[in-house]
């Protein structure tokens, strides 16, 4: 999704929303490393949803220009 983003900085990334509680990392590797990450119940959630009111204000500010 973010071709421009180095591995480096969208770990670096990633792990800071971890330590924030906002992401869960969950270590799948058996013979290659492997992790996924999801969005915490709580904190994560919350953020998203904050999010999803922001985009929602912006359509209906830019409907309205």
């Amino acid at each position: 999704m973010f071709p421009e983003a180095s591995k480096k900085m969208l770990t670096q990334h990633l792990r800071e929303l971890e330590k924030d509680g906002l992401v869960v990392r969950t270590d799948l590797s058996g013979r290659l490393p492997h992790v996924e990450y999801s969005l915490s119940n709580s904190r994560g959630l919350a953020a998203l949803s904050l999010i999803d009111t922001l985009a929602e204000w912006s359509r209906e500010y830019l409907s309205q220009r």
